[in-house]
């Protein structure tokens, strides 16, 4: 089983358009890989309005 750990680590190499991705697409995700994705997201200081235009 991968640990939040793990996924942060593997997300801190995904481009910021991989990452908005998951995030959009949480469905398809583990609630932890999408924590994980957002806490990227927040640690780039990608700004919301990025997320909302994606």
């Amino acid at each position: 089983m991968i640990i939040k750990e793990e996924l942060q680590k593997r997300y801190s190499g995904l481009s910021d358009f991989e990452l908005l991705e998951i995030v959009n697409n949480s469905q398809g995700y583990t609630d932890i890989a999408v924590e994980a994705a957002n806490t990227e997201i927040q640690k780039r200081g990608i700004s919301e309005t990025s997320l909302k235009s994606y």
